[in-house]
């Protein structure tokens, strides 16, 4: 689902992209439980679609949950903290 989304928030199809990445993360939290670094991923991967379709708030709330366990999970400096931080901010100056 992950894969297949990325390429159409590409295309521009963000509400499909939503779809899928929602799939995703439920799927991914039945398997590897809710504070493991995939589902810190999909979270990412969530909030810039619907920071896309303009949803600011939501995404805002699921970078931060990303955030949040990616910096448990993951040794400060790890590229993917380094990624959600520069996201977290950047989705930060919608809401504020």
């Amino acid at each position: 689902y992950s894969n297949l989304a990325t390429v159409l928030q590409d295309l521009g199809d963000y509400a499909k992209a939503k779809g899928l990445l929602e799939k995703a993360l439920e799927s991914a939290v039945r398997n590897f439980g809710p504070m493991h670094p995939k589902i810190a991923l999909d979270y990412s991967n969530l909030a810039l679609v619907m920071k896309d379709l303009g949803e600011f708030q939501d995404a805002f709330i699921l970078i931060s949950k990303s955030r949040a366990i990616f910096e448990q999970a993951l040794p400060e400096g790890h590229p993917y903290i380094v990624r959600v931080k520069y996201n977290y901010e950047n989705i930060k100056k919608h809401i504020t």
